[in-house]
């Protein structure tokens, strides 16, 4: 049991002296600051440092969360491994949003363009986070914490498996694509295609996830009725 907690506690203290640390530099910041830029990466609105620190605070019921989890009995084995590491990219992402708007705000003229590369720094993380969540949602066994619930992949280990299987794919490949496009927009100037990557990605995903489930449960209702045995991947076959 210590060695199950000792990380979760590690992450939350972590998670609490990030949080000092940003409201100690968001105190030694000016009283205006940019708090929000437009597509260009121009500052649009200034506002009070102390916005900044909800990215700080964050991660702490994140990291407090994995905590919860490590001691819940109904949690299953096997899904503790990927629940740790994804939570975990969150609290690290959290934190590294945190810190990049304390850099950002140095600009505090309105119309005036951030000095950091944005779309890079910005865009590339959101596609690392899409390709590490992608590569794990294959091996998660159903359950009501993680994944990808709805009402055919609740009911069934079969829709569930298979949905997570197609989905990760689809979620490495928007991924790619979006560190692809942050670094274009990074060296072309282009600014756009990343955000426009993003947004189309995501539609897509959500306009075809309620198919990828009503395709993988008409196959086993099919089955069913023919009495045929389904067979699950294996987490080899999986990873």
């Amino acid at each position: 049991m210590k060695a199950k907690l000792s990380y979760p506690v590690a992450l939350l203290l972590i998670a609490l002296a990030n949080a000092i640390a940003g409201v100690v530099c968001i105190s030694l910041l000016p009283e205006s600051v940019a708090v929000h830029f437009n597509l260009s990466f121009e500052v649009d609105r200034l506002g009070s440092p102390w916005i900044y620190l909800t990215f700080f605070l964050f991660p702490l019921p994140v990291a407090a969360g994995l905590l919860f989890e490590s001691l819940r009995r109904g949690q299953k084995e096997k899904n503790r491994k990927p629940l740790k590491i994804i939570l975990t990219f969150i609290a690290a992402m959290l934190a590294y949003i945190g810190w990049l708007m304390v850099w950002c705000g140095s600009v505090s003229e309105l119309g005036q363009k951030a000095e950091a590369p944005l779309p890079f720094l910005i865009c590339t993380p959101i596609g690392a986070a899409f390709i590490v969540l992608g590569n794990y949602l294959p091996v998660i066994k159903r359950n009501s914490t993680l994944g990808i619930k709805t009402p055919s992949t609740l009911a069934s280990d079969y829709v569930w498996t298979q949905t997570h299987r197609v989905m990760g794919k689809v979620w490495v490949g928007m991924g790619v694509g979006e560190i692809l496009c942050a670094l274009i927009d990074t060296f072309a100037g282009t600014e756009f295609l990343a955000p426009v990557w993003l947004a189309a990605a995501i539609a897509a995903e959500c306009i075809s996830l309620p198919f990828v489930t009503r395709r993988f449960k008409k196959r086993e209702l099919q089955a069913l009725s023919e009495n045929a045995e389904i067979t699950l991947p294996s987490d080899t076959d999986q990873a």
